[in-house]
């Protein structure tokens, strides 16, 4: 269960800045004890437009988890079986971009994150490649 935020300003027609604020609750894994802790994420990203279709961008993510993962409700489960005191994530990841629009409205962006300052999760690079094709114009 969560909640988000979208937002994107243009602060001119080749620059803008967005921001998607994310907010995830979650219960129980179904059929097991574990309950992972809440958390909060952000993706960021400020765009160059280098022509009509094709966009520079700085991109961004944090992730930061908000309170411990429990077993059966008890919060202490994994420092009392496994010795892990913090099961709290942490992560930032940052890099560049490459977004382009084509003529049909279609949108390939590729990014890849370098990321530093994690804990309690494996820290590496992460390349991204997303496609969107409308379905009408």
């Amino acid at each position: 269960m969560g909640i988000y935020h979208a937002l994107t300003i243009f602060l001119n027609n080749k620059i803008s800045i967005s921001t998607r604020n994310q907010f995830n609750y979650n219960t129980h894994i179904i059929g097991q004890s574990d309950k992972p802790g809440a958390y909060y994420n952000g993706n960021y990203s400020i765009d160059y437009a280098l022509t009509k279709g094709l966009k520079i961008e700085a991109v961004g993510y944090f992730l930061t988890q908000l309170n411990q993962d429990s077993h059966s409700g008890n919060t202490q489960y994994y420092a009392d079986q496994y010795g892990i005191g913090n099961t709290r994530e942490r992560v930032l990841g940052i890099g560049p971009g490459l977004a382009y629009f084509t003529p049909i409205g279609a949108l390939i962006e590729a990014k890849m994150f370098f990321e530093t300052g994690a804990r309690n999760r494996f820290e590496g690079n992460r390349p991204t490649l997303r496609v969107v094709i409308p379905l009408s114009k």
